[in-house]
């Protein structure tokens, strides 16, 4: 089965240092298409990804994605290579940090730093666990738990760990530990479903896509 002057430079900076951290920023990667990198997406809020980080958009929707029932639909975000995708948030957050995630069979991890590209001290570990399925036909990734955590100090990146194409992720918030679900917009359906690229919606194997 199967994210000027050198005086007025850094008084912007400082600013959005300051907003950055004091603001809750929530991530649902809606917007991006089927298997896309999700790279600089939110370089307008200072976050980006590291290269292997992927958006998959559900089957029902015309995607690829093995999933259903995600917080918010169509699209969550996985990775295909290597044993995690990074979020890095230049300048920085506090207080805490959640998202969603969706994993059958798979143990997966979440670790926040205080460093860049998942460097420095870790300030929180979330462990996953698999979830099992609902058995939604065609999409077998169809449960999704909220998880979060706070912490001290200030973070600057993000570690989503498991085993490559065997888990998902969405609505990442951070400067919370708990995680946002938006209203969907007037005349649109509510929420969610899972994912499938190549192998990953191969569902027998229980891959994302």
């Amino acid at each position: 089965m199967n994210a000027k002057s050198i005086v007025a430079g850094a008084c912007a900076m400082l600013s959005l240092s300051a907003a950055a951290q004091a603001q809750t920023i929530l991530l649902t990667f809606e917007g991006l298409s089927d298997n896309a990198p999700v790279a600089d997406f939110y370089a307008a809020q200072g976050v980006t990804f590291s290269s292997n980080t992927l958006a998959i958009i559900a089957r029902s929707a015309g995607g690829t994605g093995n999933f259903a029932n995600a917080p918010t639909m169509p699209t969550a975000m996985f990775f295909l290579t290597g044993d995690a995708a990074i979020m890095n948030v230049a300048a920085g957050f506090t207080t805490g940090f959640s998202f969603f995630y969706s994993s059958v069979d798979q143990a997966g991890f979440c670790n926040v730093y205080d460093g860049p590209d998942g460097t420095g001290n870790i300030l929180a570990t979330i462990n996953l666990t698999g979830l099992g399925s609902g058995g939604t036909p065609g999409a077998a990734y169809d449960r999704w738990a909220n998880i979060g955590a706070s912490f001290s100090g200030t973070a600057r990146s993000v570690a989503f760990g498991g085993v490559q194409n065997y888990i998902a992720f969405d609505n990442v918030t951070f400067g919370s530990a708990t995680a946002v679900i938006p209203l969907p917009p007037a005349g649109m359906a509510g929420a969610a479903t899972l994912l499938g690229l190549g192998g990953l919606s191969a569902f027998r194997r229980r891959r994302i896509g």
